[in-house]
């Protein structure tokens, strides 16, 4: 299917004018069109929110941690909260961005999280003494990555519909 040039901003055909096909800008427009007419599932919406909130966690901590520190070493600690506020606002913007048009990248790269807060819990690191943040945030992007394994793998989850009659070809007998 072709959409009118004018409305992809693409070169319009004169009548009885030959062309060779789509441009590669009308291509790209139609990837971006298809993009953003495509549905988001609710399991995407589940996944790519709980991992906002978990970015958005970290993202709060690092301010606090840069702008009030707390502990005996300012310094040491405005480091940290530097660095979380970082990894903070890159998993917010993975979150809404690349995560939400389905880029397996940002599936991938998620994994970190679950890593960071399994470590976190397990060698029983700061902030806090009641490490039930870090459990919380363990779960949301457990939770995120999981359910979204269908969105990000398609063809993984699907079984094949063909009959049992059918051969290998997908003729019936």
């Amino acid at each position: 299917m072709r959409l009118p040039g004018l409305f992809l901003g693409g070169r319009r055909r004169r009548p009885g004018q030959v062309g060779g096909g789509e441009s590669g800008a009308d291509r790209l427009c139609w990837s971006a069109l298809h993009l953003a007419v495509r549905r988001e599932t609710v399991f995407l919406r589940t996944g790519w929110i709980c991992l906002l909130v978990v970015g958005a966690g970290i993202l709060i901590f690092g301010l606090v941690a840069t702008l009030a520190p707390t502990t005996r070493d300012p310094l040491l600690m405005r480091a940290d909260g530097l660095a979380s506020t970082g990894l903070g606002l890159f998993g917010v913007l993975m979150a809404a961005f690349p995560f939400r048009r389905r880029e397996r990248w940002a599936w991938y790269a998620f994994w970190f999280y679950p890593v960071f807060w399994s470590v976190h819990l397990v060698d029983r690191l700061p902030p806090g003494t009641d490490h039930v943040h870090q459990v919380v945030f363990l779960v949301l992007s457990l939770a995120a990555l999981l359910v979204t394994i269908g969105q990000f793998f398609p063809g993984r989850d699907r079984r094949t519909t063909m009959p049992p009659s059918a051969d290998a070809a997908g003729r019936r007998p």
